[in-house]
């Protein structure tokens, strides 16, 4: 069976998703062909695994060009469709997949119809419209429907699988009277602990915020939090953001809160600012004692809490939406019934008075094996 996984982004999670299936069908797919059609960035991001040594003989790696990628990339999202779209078929038409991966499908939306009779894809959706915010405008309601109801209807779409919900699968298939809506595991890359990984001063509770930085993320919340707490609070805690702020106008105001912040005695803050390579991130999972995640984008999954729970690290984070399911389904860490900085600051009192929160993540990193989310997407 011949594969066709065609991914033009390289920011996020999707570098991190093509590694994992590459790892899957070199060690556990040797009679299957494989094209993977990515950008250059990939290429840099991805190194040895995308060699050519023998490990790799039946993954043909093809790259577009600085002009392909610009095209698909810029310009309103329509036209980007429209463009990302014609380089899809073409390459379908060029290596006559069984089927095609595309780890979203939504910038494809409405030209996915241009693909030739016969291809079949498998694709991921990220936001869950039925875990949205309430109330959700018309407007909203209007292009979430459309969307899925052309997942139901179009002969190409094989399967849609909804990141890390196990709900919204059978209502979706309910509700469009089909079978195209699964569960897809969110993959976590597990590391080995490294008992000699130095934790600074072990009085210090560590709190860590990673990733993308911004409003949405509850980056400012968080900040705001630590300003309430009392003199003899702040000496317990120990504050590490690591990540690349959304925006120029984010970094700005983040840089400054935080310098702002470090001028307080009784507060320790560390602020690794920019791209964090995947070792270091994996160093402050281990180091730290509670994992930030007040997400205001509750209606989807998050790679930070398959990372907290694979180290045994609580999280605090929403109590709404898909996010906070995950979160009190599988017992890992506190919620928030609001997303705000003294809703954040008061969780922090509770541990600061010695308030102890018994974590089951055990169970729930199993489930988050790129393995079996490689193996689910490919075979779905």
């Amino acid at each position: 069976m011949r594969f066709l996984i065609f991914e033009i982004e390289s920011g996020g999670h999707f570098s991190e998703y093509v590694r994992y299936i590459i790892g899957y069908v070199v060690n556990y797919r040797s009679d299957d062909d494989f094209v993977f059609a990515l950008s250059q960035r990939h290429k840099e991001l991805l190194g040895d695994h995308c060699g050519s040594d023998n490990r790799f003989q039946n993954c043909n790696f093809i790259f577009f060009s600085d002009f392909e990628y610009v095209r698909c990339t810029t310009g309103g999202a329509f036209k980007q469709a429209w463009y990302r779209s014609l380089l899809l078929r073409d390459c379908a038409k060029r290596h006559r997949p069984d089927k095609i991966i595309l780890l979203w499908a939504r910038p494809y939306f409405p030209w996915l119809t241009m693909l030739p009779c016969g291809n079949k894809v498998n694709t991921i959706e990220y936001l869950v419209p039925g875990w949205r915010k309430k109330p959700v405008s018309l407007r909203h309601r209007f292009f979430d429907w459309m969307q899925y109801r052309l997942y139901s209807n179009l002969s190409c779409v094989n399967k849609v699988f909804l990141l890390n919900d196990t709900t919204y699968p059978r209502i979706y298939n309910e509700l469009y009277d089909c079978n195209k809506f699964g569960f897809l595991p969110d993959p976590v890359e597990v590391f080995g602990a490294n008992d000699d990984e130095p934790r600074g001063d072990d009085d210090r509770i560590t709190l860590l915020h990673a990733g993308r930085l911004h409003r949405e993320k509850g980056t400012f919340d968080i900040l705001d939090a630590m300003d309430l707490l009392t003199v003899e609070q702040k000496r317990k805690f120990r504050l590490v953001i690591c990540g690349k702020p959304q925006t120029s106008g984010d970094n700005d105001k983040i840089s400054s809160r935080v310098e702002w912040l470090m001028s307080d005695p009784d507060l320790e803050i560390e602020f690794h600012n920019g791209f964090v390579a995947v070792e270091f991130l994996h160093r402050q999972y281990q180091k730290a004692d509670y994992v930030l995640i007040p997400y205001y984008n509750y209606s989807q999954s998050s790679g930070n809490l398959g990372h907290a729970a694979s180290y045994g690290k609580p999280v605090i984070g929403p109590s709404m939406g898909l996010l906070g399911k995950l979160i009190k389904d599988n017992g890992l860490g506190y919620v928030l019934d609001e997303l705000s900085s003294a809703a954040i600051a008061k969780v922090l009192v509770r541990i600061y008075n010695g308030d102890k929160i018994s974590v089951r993540s055990r169970e729930y990193a199993a489930l988050c094996d790129p393995d079996e989310f490689a193996r689910i997407l490919l075979d779905g």
